[in-house]
């Protein structure tokens, strides 16, 4: 339930401010009751997540940033790259997702490379700009 919120926010929501953002957040919570809420706190949208507490909702509230260390760090760079990693494993393994042209462009528009360390490092979004491609909005969404 938590993956076709993530998919139905991405479509739906953009353009709109972080307390908007932060009130479809709650609706949902309440009519669908998930075990886990997950929002990007890094960034803009970390008024959704002062939102979402300041309005009572941070019992199964986890944020997400992308920033620090990875989980399996001789691996990957960082957590955002972990996380794009395991959703390719996720992909790979078999996993089912809607046939939408702009989901497929940003799960295959990302590039990435190696660090000193050998760590899997995706590329900064700032670049991807640079190349003429929009930000992985839905593909994060999926993350």
């Amino acid at each position: 339930m938590l993956l076709s919120f993530a998919y139905f926010n991405a479509v739906l929501l953009r353009g709109v401010d972080t307390v908007q953002t932060a009130v479809r957040v709650i609706e949902f919570i309440q009519s669908e009751k998930p075990e886990a809420t997950i929002v990007d706190g890094d960034g803009i949208a970390a008024g959704v997540v002062d939102q979402l507490k300041h309005r009572g909702f941070e019992r199964k509230l986890h944020e997400f940033h992308g920033g620090p260390r990875a989980l399996n760090h001789s691996k990957y760079f960082n957590r955002r790259a972990e996380v794009w990693g395991l959703m390719a494993d996720w992909l790979k393994a078999g996993a089912e997702i809607p046939d939408d042209p702009e989901l497929e462009v940003d799960l295959v528009g990302l590039q990435y490379g190696y660090s000193a360390q050998n760590q899997i490092q995706l590329e900064k979004k700032e670049d991807m700009k640079r190349r003429g491609l929009d930000l992985p909005d839905m593909g994060e969404a999926w993350l």
